[in-house]
């Protein structure tokens, strides 16, 4: 990689997504190009969870998302338009020749929806597909993350969540990058103490399935990824990052890319000159 060239941002949402209400792909595409990006990963939210949404949640929602939401406080989220998106990515790829563009999906908790998934797999053939979870189980309800941290300690939605993200590593042959493994640490109570390690176990047996199928850690950089997260990744056998900023607006893109290339750079992870584009891998 030529110094000072930014590697692909690998997780970017637009307008395709349903909680992208600033998305715009070809304001993405212009910027990836102004701040000297090689290239973007469009990686729309298929999400297929209904979430139950308190009270205290639902007096926050803008008008767009309360319309989503049932009487009875359950948000269902709209499909992903496969067809739509895909179309639009090949208009960005004639506008923009200058920038590597590929297709992606997000996919929210695949081990939970396995005959959905398989018919968006089928229809897609996206070049990038991660998986994530946003959500934790309480009484029978799913939950967003973010509502579950407002009822339950940040340490137990954390561990909980550390123990289903194992299980579906272990369960979904689905997706190949997963996405922001620290996903609940965005909404951790400004009172309660954080240390990494007292959750060393539950990290390292995510880490530990992941690399024994030969998959890929992303560096989300929304909340720099904790480097002994990158270690332990490491010390797993994990030979493979990527690199996302999750942005859900064309002002987001690329944020926090340097600096996650810098701690990959440290960790021991390189790009591959026969594969500028493609994932950064342990030397």
């Amino acid at each position: 990689m030529e110094e000072g060239q930014l590697a692909v941002d690998a997780h970017v949402h637009t307008q395709w997504s349903w909680d992208a209400a600033s998305g715009d792909m070809e304001g993405s595409c212009r910027q990836a190009l102004r701040i000297g990006l090689r290239g973007l990963a469009f990686t729309e939210h298929a999400d297929f969870t209904p979430w139950h949404i308190t009270d205290k949640v639902y007096e926050r929602l803008s008008p767009r998302y309360r319309e989503m939401v049932s009487p009875e406080r359950t948000l269902t989220p709209p499909r992903l338009d496969t067809e739509s998106y895909l179309a639009a990515i090949e208009k960005c790829r004639h506008l923009f020749p200058d920038l590597r563009i590929l297709s992606g999906v997000e996919i929210g908790e695949p081990t939970w929806h396995v005959s959905e998934v398989a018919e968006l797999r089928a229809d897609g053939g996206f070049d990038r597909v991660l998986a994530s979870s946003h959500s934790i189980k309480r009484d029978g309800a799913s939950h967003m993350v973010g509502d579950a941290a407002a009822i339950s300690s940040g340490a137990s939605v954390l561990s909980e969540y550390l123990v289903d993200l194992a299980r579906m590593v272990e369960s979904s042959d689905q997706f190949e990058v997963l996405a922001h493994i620290d996903y609940p640490l965005r909404d951790w109570p400004a009172d309660e103490p954080f240390n990494i390690d007292d959750f060393e176990d539950n990290f390292r047996e995510v880490l530990e399935k992941l690399s024994a199928t030969d998959r890929v850690l992303e560096i989300n950089t929304v909340m720099p990824l904790h480097e002994t997260i990158l270690r332990w990744w490491a010390d797993s056998g994990g030979a493979r990052v990527s690199f996302g900023s999750d942005a859900h607006d064309p002002s987001r893109v690329g944020q926090g890319i340097r600096e996650a290339m810098a701690m990959a750079d440290s960790a021991g992870f390189r790009s591959r000159l026969e594969d500028p584009f493609g994932y950064w891998f342990r030397s």
